[in-house]
């Protein structure tokens, strides 16, 4: 029963998230080529083991005190259970795979990649950030509509440019890649646009006069006004 009032007091909840913020702080201290550092990858290593050791004791403690019922009931734990198991699969089940069969290394860096979710532990105490969330989650199926509308326009103005900017001379931004020759890459274009990455350039392209000797009136490729409207339009 003590041991049960331990693990659920507000307290025992701080000293695991000190250590969540703890164990973040030096996993954002690893850096390319450490492994050339002997003496930082070995103190590197060393609380990263540290730190997953303390889970396992939450883990084994937790299931002492609350009982197994109770505690895969509960949304956290369970979630706690499944970050365990990824870091003894990493520290030791990933060494006996290897002598039986050739582990990739891309196993490796989703498992270290998976440690990282352990920062969502700091939301159970955080009930603003929660709420923040749901409400997003709650918006999703508005962001889905907005998303259909925008889809919507970029198609229109993709069939605009297709049909006006097809013949346009290829240029610095308007290339054999990104130009309104199909509607496929006319959309890869104006998505580009949104974004608002060199939009004015495209523009200029978009307006090329054979004053710029990049364009022929014989050959049809020059550009006109119709990109003004177009192109302050979109963004």
């Amino acid at each position: 029963r003590a041991l049960h009032r331990a693990v659920t007091s507000s307290g025992f909840d701080a000293i695991i998230i000190g250590v969540i913020v703890a164990n973040v702080g030096v996993m954002s201290c690893d850096y390319w080529r450490m492994e050339e550092d002997e003496s930082m990858r070995s103190l590197y290593l060393g609380a990263m083991r540290m730190f997953a050791y303390i889970y396992y004791a939450e883990c084994v403690i937790k299931l002492l005190a609350l009982g197994r019922s109770s505690y895969f009931s509960d949304g956290w734990c369970r979630f706690d259970f499944f970050l365990v198991c990824v870091s003894l699969v990493e520290e030791f089940g990933v060494d006996l795979l290897s002598q039986i069969l050739p582990v990739p290394p891309f196993l490796l860096r989703v498992l270290r990649i998976l440690r990282i979710m352990r920062i969502l532990r700091l939301l159970k105490g955080a009930k603003e950030l929660r709420n923040m969330i749901v409400t997003l989650a709650l918006s999703f199926p508005s962001l889905v509509n907005v998303s259909a509308l925008l889809a919507i326009v970029v198609f229109i103005y993709s069939v605009l440019g297709l049909n006006l900017f097809a013949f346009l001379a290829h240029a610095e931004i308007i290339d054999d890649a990104r130009n309104f020759e199909t509607l496929g890459s006319s959309a890869l274009l104006l998505l580009q646009c949104l974004t608002g990455d060199a939009w004015s350039g495209m523009m200029v392209d978009a307006m090329v006069s054979p004053d710029t000797f990049r364009c022929s009136v014989e050959e049809g490729n020059c550009g006109s006004w119709l990109p003004l409207p177009l192109f302050f339009s979109l963004p």
